[in-house]
């Protein structure tokens, strides 16, 4: 039974190794991080597993184990020479110093020595087991966020829940243990044993329920952000069209601006033709850029008045429109467009010197094809490959891409972002047709 327990915790010990280095390289391919995660586990495990009952000395076991995991994150994990190398040494480093700070304080606490409590079969060693990887997870999940600023974590209240049931469980533990020798009781006892384990198996639990207790609620507040931005996009296509529908008609009104200017100058009246000008320059003409007709009305209210405001803060545009036919709901496409060109203007605000932005759209291949590009002073990826919001209050802000992804992939589309020449770019990619996106999920 104590093999199958120490062989249980070996596993446990290795699938913290899996998913460490996994998430904090991230892989080279999306989609493949079960494929790593089985990868660095299995071989961490099974490596560990088979030789160490032939090795003698640790050192040589955690010199293959960093060996392999740094020939696997270089094949299949991205990050630099020194980041793969330092998250396959960390893990096996800190699991040696966890076990030996952790084996000297319970031995000045039980008065063992380190050679007892290894070679121990009792609660006591099941509690140093369990100790141990504990700090070892909690270790690997402090790096991972420091590393990537994981969406994800416990709130300080949850911390303090949870490890407040963390310390009652192991104080009881060691009461237990405290009582089995003061009253001549056997620690390795069955019944000892599985007292331990069952404290064991409740932290386990409360730790998993907590974990989606949190993940549900921060969904539901992703969720409301999302409606709220949803609503908000509604009063701003509201606002957008309003105001294109106002250029277009000063624009249709304009003959008659230059009928009423020109008979001012022919009867000599500068003054009044100036006053006229004036009032037409100050009060009817602030519609900046307005250059677009697609045919899809909500592109063009969208794309025109993000362009007018591109031209009022001084950023260069460039456009390429073809024949396209889209046919989707007005709020996605203002979530689309707005979202891509917001981002875009806000990365340009950031930027001195020469700043642009480009929107490309068109028909290609039974998909209507998407392209804005922004001005960048360098590589946006490497220093933010997750893309994840600068902003205070990020559970608030950030949410634009996300939408943008959603809405995209609930009409079978896809999302493409990279880097180009002193600019980052978007590709969205989208079926011309309903019945398309139906197809694709089926």
């Amino acid at each position: 039974m104590w093999a199958w327990i120490e062989t249980g915790v070996t596993i446990i010990e290795h699938c913290i190794y899996a998913e460490f280095i996994t998430r904090f390289l991230t892989p080279k391919k999306q989609g493949n991080e079960l494929l790593c995660f089985l990868v660095i586990a299995i071989f961490s495990g099974g490596i560990t597993l088979v030789f160490n009952q032939f090795l003698i000395f640790e050192g040589v076991l955690s010199f293959f184990r960093i060996v392999g995991n740094f020939t696997i994150a270089m094949l299949l994990l991205k990050g630099t020479l020194f980041e793969k190398l330092f998250a396959a040494f960390i893990t096996d480093a800190v699991v040696l110093l966890i076990n030996f700070l952790t084996l000297n304080v319970m031995g000045v606490l039980f008065q063992r020595t380190i050679e007892e409590l290894i070679t121990d079969r009792g609660m006591l060693r099941i509690d140093i087991l369990f100790i141990t990887k504990v700090l070892f997870l909690l270790f690997t999940r402090l790096l991972i966020h420091l590393r990537q600023k994981d969406s994800f974590i416990f709130a300080p209240i949850e911390w303090i829940a949870l490890s407040l049931v963390f310390a009652v469980t192991m104080f009881i533990e060691l009461e237990i243990f405290r009582m089995t020798l003061h009253f001549d009781m056997s620690a390795q006892s069955p019944s000892a044993i599985g007292a331990a384990v069952g404290l064991i198996t409740i932290n386990i639990l409360v730790y998993i329920l907590m974990r989606r207790i949190s993940r549900t609620n921060a969904e539901k507040t992703a969720l409301l952000v999302d409606r709220m931005q949803l609503e908000l996009y509604r009063t701003q296509l509201s606002d957008f069209e309003k105001q294109y529908q106002e250029m277009k008609q000063i624009r249709h009104d304009m003959k008659n601006h230059l009928q009423c200017i020109s008979a001012l100058l022919e009867q000599n009246d500068t003054e009044r033709a100036q006053d006229y000008v004036n009032d037409m320059m100050q009060n009817k003409l602030k519609f900046g850029y307005a250059a677009i007709k697609t045919g899809n009305r909500v592109v063009d209210v969208i794309a025109n008045t993000k362009l007018s405001q591109c031209s009022e803060e001084g950023i260069r545009t460039a456009v390429n429109i073809s024949s396209f036919t889209l046919e989707m709901d007005d709020v996605d496409i203002c979530i689309i467009l707005g979202n891509l060109f917001d981002n875009a203007i806000e990365a340009c605000r950031k930027l001195e010197g020469d700043r642009f932005v480009c929107f490309e759209m068109g028909q290609h291949k039974g998909y209507v094809k998407l392209v804005i590009q922004n001005s960048a002073s360098g590589s946006v990826l490497k220093h933010n490959p997750k893309l994840r919001t600068t902003k205070a209050e990020s559970n608030l802000h950030g949410v634009g891409l996300r939408s943008v992804k959603n809405t995209v992939e609930k009409y079978g589309g896809m999302v493409d972002f990279y880097d180009k020449p002193n600019g980052f770019a978007v590709d969205v990619w989208i079926p011309c047709k309903k019945e398309a996106a139906v197809s694709a999920k089926q």
